[in-house]
């Protein structure tokens, strides 16, 4: 599900998008909404599906891989004469899953960088946003957790001028906090 609104959003990939889409229900019974947003925005997309350390070390660790991987979708974009010198260096640290990269705000910038360079709203998905925070409350050391991704999360979700739609589903209807 997460993959394909990934997949008719993303402007980083736009002829696969109207490819994929074009004879869909969605492009037949919606052709406005079809023309107007099929691979049309900068996507962001995290998956937490891999989150199942047993330490927060290796949480963490998992956590910056992640993030990493999403700035790695648009590495492209730090090449932008739209991206400045300071920020290119959080980029690059994000991409090095540098200690110090300050990933409690990364995807909020994310979103930010990829606004200015494509000059439209970014759309957001996280899929399986609560699977980390199950398997740190299963090993204790839900604090932690829940510490790195409401900064992580809420920065990018929460009033972010810079996104325009934002989707997060669980992967169950179980969360333990």
């Amino acid at each position: 599900m997460m993959s394909t609104v990934k997949y008719f959003f993303d402007i980083s990939q736009q002829q696969l998008a109207r490819q994929l889409f074009a004879n869909s229900v969605l492009a037949k019974q919606h052709l406005q909404f079809y023309e107007s947003n099929c691979g049309q925005y900068p996507v962001i997309f995290v998956s937490f599906a891999e989150c199942t350390a047993s330490t927060w070390l290796r949480m963490k660790a998992l956590l910056i891989s992640i993030i990493s991987d999403a700035f790695g979708d648009w590495r492209h974009a730090m090449e932008s004469p739209e991206i400045f010198d300071n920020e290119r260096e959080l980029f690059s640290k994000c991409l090095r899953q540098d200690e110090d990269a300050l990933y409690e705000v990364a995807l909020k910038k994310l979103t930010v960088f990829l606004h200015r360079v494509y000059k439209k709203r970014v759309v957001v998905v996280i899929d399986e946003y609560e699977k980390p925070l199950n398997v740190a409350f299963e090993n204790g050391f839900l604090d932690e957790a829940v510490a790195f991704l409401s900064g992580a999360l809420t920065g990018c979700l929460k009033n972010n001028p810079y996104a325009v739609f934002h989707f997060t589903i669980p992967h169950t209807s179980l969360v333990h906090y």
